[in-house]
């Protein structure tokens, strides 16, 4: 396994069932065959798990995107490549995530 000191974080952004998820799993499938630590943080399974009390105001959303970008951070500075699929529908909301992830030197990629 290929052993990177920092991780990155890719945060796939896009409408409900657009194929967000399925991009990151088969980035993710690649990544691993080539040797690398890897992590996808999906929407619905986050919501179902880490944050099921998570709601769909702004306020709710961004919230609940704000922690899991520092999940995300957790994960990539200690080597592992994080693949995060949320719709993310808020610019100023996609601002904070990068401010979070980014305050340690992480790189951070979106892709809409």
């Amino acid at each position: 396994m290929r052993c990177i000191e920092r991780g990155v974080v890719v945060w796939f952004t896009g409408l409900p069932a657009s194929g967000k998820t399925t991009i990151a799993m088969g980035v993710a499938e690649r990544l691993k065959r080539d040797g690398y630590r890897v992590e996808i943080l999906d929407g619905d399974w986050v919501r179902k798990t880490i944050n099921p009390d998570a709601g769909f105001t702004k306020e709710e959303r961004r919230r609940h995107l704000i922690r899991v970008a520092w999940i995300a951070r957790l994960l990539a500075r200690n080597g592992v490549v994080v693949l995060c699929s949320f719709v993310s529908p808020y610019r100023d909301v996609r601002s904070e995530i990068r401010r979070v992830i980014e305050e340690e030197g992480i790189p951070f990629k979106k892709s809409t």
